[in-house]
């Protein structure tokens, strides 16, 4: 596990169990001024699972020197990274069933839940999103619903590498930029075939009449080269809102949705919403796959399900 904090006068440690934290000489951390509170940022980080960011604040300590007040965390959750589920369509006597049809038939959180093939999934239905989400959202009245995209024919440029995290981006003047919407939106190309879809929530100044510093509602989740494309683009056709059943973290590529019907809307973005924070676009991938000639299938990343069945449909074995 690596533990990481923006204060040097804190040190991590963890044990064999998976407890961790950090520790300091309380006259260092606080710098002889006890009575005020700390932000600190954290990321907790280990093999196999998604890096988990932590904002905390260190209490006031008014029994300083005498008494130090600890931050207990409790627990802190960790999501699993995506796995890519690739495998053979075949019939029982082992001949390859090209252009099958391969779809999820039953999910479970917990492995525990599933007893037999008699048991119901505790999962309405899985998500597949890209690139990673950008917020952890937590607690009751998170939803998720499907967008349509509408590309317009204004387009811009970026005039520098935007790396992921940024919140800034300079492009070349061209877009109509509408800070606040919440339906015009921007899509950024990025290396390969990846494209973010992006609410602006500024346009920063000075702007000159060739570049536009534009601040983004959430940051980066990819790295796009200079020169990329930049073009506007609304959102249409909102389809029904279906809850959330699990919290979502940054990174996630999976989400877990309570009413699978709402996949069923045509539309390419999904948009996540609650948790305190603002909602995110993202492009949604239905965990579908039609087979090639060989009887070879790729499904979508994903995680955030401990048993998931599949489902293979060819017109010979119907």
């Amino acid at each position: 596990m690596q533990l990481s904090i923006d204060r040097p006068t804190l040190a991590p440690s963890v044990d064999g169990d998976g407890m961790f934290g950090w520790s300091g000489v309380p006259r260092a951390v606080w710098g002889g001024n006890a009575a005020v509170a700390l932000a600190c940022r954290t990321s907790v980080e280990a093999p196999g699972f998604l890096p988990r960011r932590l904002d905390l604040a260190l209490p006031a300590q008014p029994g300083y020197p005498d008494v130090i007040q600890a931050l207990h965390l409790g627990g802190v959750e960790l999501h699993r990274v995506p796995v890519a589920l690739r495998g053979r369509a075949v019939a029982a006597n082992g001949a390859p069933r090209p252009f099958a049809q391969v779809d999820v038939s039953g999910l479970w959180h917990r492995s525990f839940d599933y007893i037999d093939e008699t048991s119901p999934s505790t999962i309405g239905a899985i998500a597949a999103v890209a690139p990673g989400l950008a917020r952890f959202r937590d607690g009751v009245g998170l939803q998720a619903r499907v967008w349509q995209l509408q590309l317009q024919p204004q387009r811009s440029a970026l005039l520098d590498d935007a790396l992921p995290g940024a919140r800034r981006i300079r492009v070349s003047s061209g877009v109509p930029f509408a800070p606040g919407s919440a339906t015009d939106v921007i899509a950024i190309a990025g290396l390969g075939d990846t494209t973010e879809i992006l609410h602006v929530d500024a346009i920063a100044s000075p702007v000159t009449p060739d570049e536009v510093l534009v601040d983004l509602r959430h940051p980066l989740a990819e790295a796009h080269a200079r020169g990329g494309e930049v073009r506007n683009a609304q959102l249409a056709g909102a389809g029904a809102w279906s809850p959330i059943q699990h919290g979502v973290h940054a990174g996630d590529r999976s989400v877990c949705l309570a009413n699978g019907g709402v996949l069923a809307a045509a539309g390419d973005l999904v948009e996540i919403d609650g948790g305190g924070v603002p909602s995110e676009i993202a492009t949604l991938a239905r965990v579908t796959a039609t087979a090639d000639a060989g009887g070879f299938y790729s499904l979508p990343p994903l995680h955030r399900a401990a048993l998931i069945r599949l489902r293979a449909l060819h017109p010979a074995s119907w």
